[in-house]
C-alpha cells in the first residue's frame, strides 16, 4: 500500500489495485475518462477481478495520450535522482525520442490533480528515437532470466527497432 497526493487530495493504493489508462475517451464504471488520465481499478477482492470500482487517480496527467506508467512503490534512487514513494514514471504518445517523465503529485483525483512533472530520462541523450511503450522501475535488486538488475534500474520497451546507448545496443520493437 502507498498513498499518493497530498493534503485533502490523497488516494491510498492497496495491494491488488490495477493502474490503467485508455487509448480513447470512454466511460468506465459511469466515470468519463480520457487517454490522458490514470485510473485505478479496485477489485472486490484480490482473488476476483470480475467486479470492482473505478477511481480517477491522475486527471489529465499529460496533454498527450498517456502510454505507460510505473508507480514508484518505495523511495528509490535512479541515476542520482531520488524518487519518492507515491510518484510516477510515464511516457506519452508523441514523445518520439524515448523520454521518460517523473510526476510528483501534490493532489490527486478528478479535477484536483496537481503536481510537478520533470524529464527523468532524455532519450535523445542516448540515441533513442523510438517512443517508450513500457516502463518498469526496479525497486529491489533482482535477477530475471539470468540478468541481474540493481535497484534504481529502469527497464524500457520501445515502439521501434533501433540501436541505443553508448554501446549501440541493437533493440527490436518491444524488447525490454
Amino acid at each position: 500500500a502507498v498513498t499518493v497526493g497530498g493534503g485533502a487530495n490523497t488516494f491510498s493504493l492497496q495491494a491488488g489495485d490495477l493502474l490503467l489508462s485508455t487509448n480513447q475517451d470512454e466511460t468506465l464504471g459511469g466515470m468519463a475518462v480520457s487517454q490522458n488520465d490514470l485510473i485505478v481499478y479496485r477489485p472486490v477482492s484480490t482473488s476476483d477481478y470480475g467486479s470492482g470500482t473505478f477511481f480517477m487517480l491522475l486527471d489529465n496527467l499529460t496533454n498527450d495520450d498517456l502510454k505507460d506508467v510505473a508507480l514508484v512503490e518505495q523511495a528509490t534512487t535512479v541515476g542520482g535522482v531520488n524518487l519518492a514513494a507515491g510518484t510516477f514514471l510515464y511516457s506519452a504518445l508523441n514523445t518520439l525520442d524515448g523520454d521518460v517523465f517523473h510526476f510528483t503529485p501534490t493532489g490527486v483525483g478528478l479535477g484536483t490533480t496537481t503536481g510537478s512533472s520533470t524529464t527523468l530520462l532524455d532519450g535523445s541523450d542516448i540515441g533513442m528515437t523510438a517512443a517508450v511503450r513500457g516502463i518498469e522501475i526496479v525497486i529491489d535488486d533482482m535477477s530475471i532470466g539470468g540478468v541481474d538488475l540493481a535497484a534504481g534500474t529502469i527497464v524500457l520497451s520501445l515502439a521501434g527497432d533501433q540501436s541505443v546507448g553508448t554501446n549501440s545496443l541493437a533493440t527490436m520493437r518491444y524488447d525490454a
